[in-house]
Formats: C-alpha cells, sequence, structure tokens
C-alpha cells in the first residue's frame, strides 16, 4: 500500500511522519529490502526494549500478513505493528503481535494510529468477502486493550465485564481453549504455564524482567478488578485473548 503523511507535534517542532500497510513482507519484499527491513527494526527493537534474537524478530516482522511501519522525516522506522492470518481449526484468525514505538515517539498516539490503519485494512477486506465479523487472538498485559476490545466484540474471552462479584471468571470453555491452546502452538509463543480460569500466561518474561508492564489503573471498576485479580496479582504475567469482533461496532461505535 502506498504511504501516507501526517504531522505531529514533537518537541514543541511540528514533523512530518509516514505510515504504510506492506502486505506479505516476507512475499512481496526482495531479499535486499527484507534485510535492510530487519537491521532497521533490530535497531528500533533494541533502543525501545533491549536485544532479541534474530529469528523472533524474523518470525513477528516478515512472516506476517500486514506488517504496519512509521517513518520520521530521515526515513528512519520508529515505530511498526504486525498482524498475522492463521489457519486454526477451519478458523481465519488474526492475530496483533509485536508493537513497538522508539522512545523518542512515544506519547503522540502512534499506536493507536497503526491500530486503525491495519484494522481498517482488516475491515475493508473482510466486508468486500461477505463477513461482518472477525475472530482474533492476542496477548496482552494492558487492561486498556482488553476492555477496548470486550467493546466490540460479540465474544470474548475472558471479557473482565463477566466477572462475578467474588472476583472470578468462569473457566473458558472447551472450543476457547483448544482454540487458544492451538494457537500458542502454532504461533511458537513461548510460555511456562497457562491458566483455563482467565486465560494468563506466564513465562515470556522470565529473561526480560525489563520488558514487565506496570500495573495500570482504569476509570471502569470491572477492568481494575480483572486486573488485580489475574494479571497484578504476579509479576510478568500476560492474558491471551480470543474474541469474534463485530465490525459494524468497529466502524460505527
Amino acid at each position: 500500500m502506498k504511504s501516507k503523511s501526517f504531522s505531529v507535534i514533537r518537541n514543541g517542532k511540528r514533523e512530518e511522519l509516514t505510515i504504510e500497510v506492506v502486505k506479505n513482507p516476507n512475499i512481496s519484499l526482495d531479499v535486499k529490502d527484507r534485510k535492510k527491513l530487519l537491521v532497521e527494526v533490530e535497531s528500533l527493537v533494541q533502543d525501545s526494549w533491549g536485544e532479541f534474537k534474530d529469528e523472533y524478530l524474523e518470525k513477528s516482522v516478515l512472516n506476517v500478513y500486514l506488517l504496519c511501519l512509521i517513518r520520521n522525516s530521515k526515513n528512519e522506522i520508529i515505530a511498526l505493528a504486525p498482524v498475522k492470518k492463521l489457519l486454526i481449526k477451519d478458523k481465519t484468525i488474526y492475530s496483533f503481535g509485536l508493537t513497538v514505538v522508539h522512545p523518542k515517539y512515544r506519547r503522540l498516539n502512534l499506536l493507536n494510529k497503526m491500530g486503525l490503519r491495519l484494522a481498517s485494512s482488516v475491515i475493508f477486506e473482510n466486508i468486500l468477502r461477505g463477513r461482518f465479523s472477525i475472530e482474533v487472538i492476542f496477548i496482552t498485559p494492558n487492561i486498556l486493550t482488553i476492555g477496548t476490545i470486550a467493546k466490540k466484540a460479540k465474544f470474548m474471552y475472558p471479557n473482565p465485564y463477566l466477572i462475578k462479584k467474588d472476583g472470578t471468571l468462569d473457566e473458558a470453555d472447551d472450543e476457547t481453549w483448544d482454540l487458544i491452546k492451538k494457537y500458542l502452538d502454532v504461533s511458537g509463543e513461548r510460555y511456562r504455564s497457562l491458566d483455563r480460569r482467565g486465560s494468563i500466561m506466564e513465562g515470556f518474561y522470565d529473561d526480560k524482567k525489563e520488558l514487565v508492564v506496570k500495573k495500570r489503573e482504569h476509570n471502569d471498576e470491572k477492568l481494575n478488578i480483572f486486573g488485580e485479580k489475574y494479571l497484578y496479582a504476579k509479576s510478568g504475567r500476560e492474558v491471551v485473548i480470543y474474541a469474534k469482533v463485530s465490525l459494524f461496532k468497529v466502524i460505527f461505535t
């Protein structure tokens, strides 16, 4: 897709950035461009989070369906977000993965910018094919993201808005549980444990303590209860979300 320009105010000055979505980068980019992209991404990730193995970056950036990139005025990649498209149990599953914004460009709403651009691409593709809902699985420690998806979903597990008075959730049903486990197998995610109640995963941060997300507060009490009970009770936890998202809700709410 063609890149589009937009401006931000950073350090009191206006700066022009460009955003683009690359479809199937492992196929659409030639060898030279793929190598160049990986070098740029490695630099971005190192500046943002620290060192990651080349194999992990290649899987997360090249072996994806859609890759959103934002570049600065010097043509440097300063943010990225991918979407994978997987066939699991005869279901087409979209999955948002490694998302990075350079520290110097945080607090500029770039995460939302990339999310909207990718969502628009997925929505347009499915509506053209007569489909008005999509199935997504993703891993996150962020209750703000969880709350946003819950309001767009026809079904979601775990759903903080279905939390009981005692602060607990029902376990995942058999179909959801099987789908989540198969997704983790197919995507090659590394983890130590996965709890069926709450779909809470541990282990990804074992050797990356610096990446552990700090506790987040929300103005919605049920989200805070979910966070306290399942995410923040122990450091380094993430939740694996499965949702059927209404495209009409995404568009009109």
